[in-house]
Formats: structure tokens, sequence, C-alpha cells
């Protein structure tokens, strides 16, 4: 897979977005100001994530072979002990608070399927991943399309075609809230595509300032002036479909070594956040700046205890478990860094 340094970089964007999305939130109470929106800066950062998912997981299905019960097992040990883990870990604090718990909740998010059953996400952030894990299901049959005559195509049909369904079927039915976000995954399809085809020369300054302009200035600014947020998110994700294919590797040791390092523990930043940034809310007691020291400490120490005792070892399991099944061939997945780092949002 190439543009490995790339796709880092965008995930680490993704990550960084929400992350200060939320904080940014909360030190504001939850009020934004007119001219821009906080919450659509988050969505901003959770679109990019399904664009580059799309993207490196077909390129994973490319590497280990199409067959779709090894990559499903591949996906669930990569998604599932974590965000087990964290369920759990809430549903513990419910109980010590004596706050009752509601059970139908705690399977719903325990099974990802929160988004089906109307239950609310905990933690809050963990409502993307539902849309995240039902799109595995049908990646299979995307890499297929890919090995079609014209794909580039025909997958640009079904991006057009999944944003007219998007804009058209009604969405009171929380299971059709999926069609919503349909459209911001294709493009990692158009990209997984035009990447075996796209001569990889523009500078990646190009790939970023428009990412800095038109989804972390724009898009917010657009949402907040009354714009419907969910067709500006399409067109920041198709726009990023196009080019990051055609984005040269970045070159800087210390942008790539970093980008790096926050894509690699980019899952556990994005679902302990909330915890990290509950030290400013009460969470650590004393002044100011011991909470925000606290704050700093726990929202990179919680991602590295996640990821070395619980998701590294998830999916070194998983991959055994679908070596097993279906005897993947093709190289490793040091590809993690596509591979890996694709998990959850």
């Amino acid at each position: 897979m190439r543009y490995l340094s790339i796709l880092d970089a965008v995930r680490a964007v993704a990550v960084l977005l929400v992350v200060v999305s939320h904080l940014l939130l909360q030190l504001t109470n939850g009020v934004e100001p007119s001219f821009y929106s906080f919450r659509t800066m988050g969505r901003v950062g959770v679109g990019i994530f399904f664009v580059h998912t799309t993207l490196v997981l077909l390129a994973s299905l490319a590497r280990h072979g199409p067959a779709p019960i090894p990559f499903y097992l591949r996906r669930a040990f990569r998604i599932y002990p974590l965000s087990v883990v964290i369920v759990l870990f809430f549903a513990l604090l419910q109980a010590l608070a004596h706050v009752p718990i509601d059970t139908g909740k705690l399977l719903s998010n325990l099974f990802l399927v929160q988004n089906i059953t109307g239950h609310a996400s905990f933690p809050r952030p963990l409502w993307s991943l539902p849309y995240e894990v039902q799109m595995y299901l049908v990646l299979p049959a995307l890499y297929q399309l890919t090995r079609a005559r014209r794909p580039l195509m025909w997958a640009g049909l079904l991006w057009v075609a999944s944003t007219l369904m998007a804009l058209t079927l009604p969405t009171a039915s929380l299971a059709l809230k999926l069609m919503l976000y349909v459209p911001c995954f294709l493009p990692g399809l158009l990209a997984f595509i035009l990447s075996k085809k796209a001569q990889s020369g523009a500078s990646p300054t190009l790939l970023f300032g428009l990412i800095a302009i038109v989804g972390v200035l724009g898009v917010p600014m657009l949402a907040a002036a009354g714009l419907p947020e969910m067709p500006l998110l399409w067109g920041l994700c198709l726009m990023l479909g196009l080019l990051i294919p055609a984005s040269r590797e970045l070159k800087n040791p210390l942008v790539v070594r970093g980008s790096g390092v926050i894509a690699k523990y980019s899952y556990g930043v994005y679902i302990t956040h909330v915890l990290a940034l509950g030290a400013l809310d009460g969470l650590v007691p004393g002044p100011a700046i011991i909470q925000w020291a606290a704050m700093l400490i726990l929202l990179p120490g919680l991602a590295y205890i996640c990821y070395h005792g619980i998701e590294k070892h998830g999916v070194a399991l998983g991959a055994r478990i679908a070596q097993r099944v279906g005897r993947p061939h093709g190289q490793d997945l040091r590809g993690a860094a596509g591979g890996d780092r694709a998990g959850g949002v």
C-alpha cells in the first residue's frame, strides 16, 4: 500500500479534530459562536476517518485476500476488545455512582448497534463505531468491484447513487441513518482505485491546505450559517478521495514520525479522550494548571495503555484466527499502518 505517511497524517488530523472540537465544547460549556460550529468540526474529523477506513481496509483486502470471513474476524478483534472494555468501564462508573444501568443500552453499546436500537452511546464518541462496523459488511463486495471492468466509473456512479438516496430517503428510521454516512465512506473506494492509477505528483501541502481551508474552516462556518451539514461533509470526503491518491509522500521526518505515532494510538485517543477531558471538569481536583497538566498526561497515557494492554493483543489474536480460517496470502500486515490503524474512529 502506497501513501503510508500520507495516510498516517490524514488519520492524525482526523483524531485531532475530534479531540479539539470536544475540548472547545467543554471549555465553552457547549455554547458555540454564531459563526463557527465546534460540533461540525468534530464531524469533519469523523468524515475523514471514514474515508481513511475504507481506503486502508480495501488495501488490507488486497494484501490478505478477498475472503469475507477472515476479514470480518480481523476487524472484530481490532474493534471490539477495546470498545467492550471501555463500555464496561463506563458501566462500572455508573454503578459506583449508584446510577441505574439500562440493560438495553449496555448491550447495544457492547455490540455496537446503538444506531439501530436508538440507545445513547456511552461514552459519546462511540456513536460513530456502529456505522463503521456496519460498513465492514460490504467492504469485501466493494473490493470485488475494484476488480471489475471500469471500476472507477462504477465507483463514481455508486457514490452519486448513495448521495441521491441519502438526500431522498426518510431518515426517521434509525437504521436508515446509515445511508447518511455512505457518501462519506465511498470516496475511500474511489481513492483506492485511483491509487493504482494516479501519479502521486501533488504536494502534500495541497491536500492538507485544502483540509484546513475546506474542512477546518469552511464546512463548520457554512454549517453555522445554516447550510445542511451532511452534504458539506459528502463534498469534503469526495475531495479527499480524489486528492489522497494524487499526493506525494511526506518527507519531513519529524512530521512523518509524529503523525505515525498519533495514528498508531488514534483509536485509543478517540475512545478515551472524554476521560482525559474530564480532568478539566472536576475529575481532577485542584487549580486549573493541575487539571490541564492531568489532561495532557491522561490524553496520550490512556491511549498508550489501551494500545499496549488491549489493542495490539486483539489485533494479533485476530490475525492468527483469520490465518487459520482463511489462510490469507500476501505479505504480513506491517500494514497495520493501513490495516491496524483503520480501527475505530
